[in-house]
């Protein structure tokens, strides 16, 4: 499995009402994303979360049309934590902008839901929503700019490994594997490159060659 978004804890925390916020990412290949990934808690009672991901066609890059919803968890742990979003079935996305939220039910101090970050000026968006209404589709407009990125990724399957021309562990030749990619496996122009690293970093994953 891949990944992108942010992965390292930030050094602030964000606490809203009832409310989406989420950070733009860059995801280099195609792939079909199971979940994204969270540093959450609570302060008080228990709330209800989804995350939510958005292409970035809303107009200058911001949100736009909503790509999918994950399925909701309830957070209830009062220490900070990695809370996952699972996706079912998984998102297929393309190599490109997207905008990668968290969705929650909150309440005013002192129940607040709280969302790790860091304080970089204009890397967060956030935007008042009832819980019960749903993210919105299109996002809209509305949005705050805040300070960030949220401590928020998606971990996907690329694209050519779940075509089945690549697994880490399958039997076949390394000739075989570039043929196939070559013969129209991948999906894109632009994940070319990124495919021949990948298939050159677990080349020694395969099973001897077969002629």
């Amino acid at each position: 499995m891949s990944t992108f978004g942010k992965l390292t804890d930030g050094a602030s925390s964000s606490s809203n009402a009832a409310a989406m916020q989420g950070s733009k990412f860059t995801m280099p290949e195609d792939g079909l994303v199971s979940k994204l990934t969270v540093r959450n808690w609570v302060e008080g009672a228990a709330k209800n979360a989804k995350g939510v991901v958005y292409d970035d066609d809303g107009g200058s890059g911001d949100p736009g049309t909503r790509k999918g919803i994950s399925v909701e968890v309830n957070v209830s742990s009062n220490s900070e934590g990695a809370v996952d979003y699972s996706f079912s079935p998984a998102l297929s996305l393309t190599s490109g902008n997207w905008w990668l939220f968290v969705f929650h039910d909150g309440a005013v101090s002192p129940n607040q839901f709280m969302t790790s970050r860091d304080n970089n000026a204009g890397q967060r968006l956030g935007k008042n929503v009832t819980y019960a209404s749903g993210p919105p589709d299109p996002a809209g407009g509305s949005f705050s700019s805040l300070a960030g990125p949220l401590d928020i990724y998606a971990t996907y399957q690329p694209t050519f490994f779940a075509s089945g021309v690549l697994t880490p562990t399958g039997a076949g030749t390394f000739a075989r594997v570039i043929k196939s990619a070559l013969a129209g496996a991948l999906t894109s122009a632009g994940a070319i490159a990124t495919q021949i690293n990948r298939v050159v970093s677990i080349a020694g994953a395969f099973s001897p060659a077969k002629n």
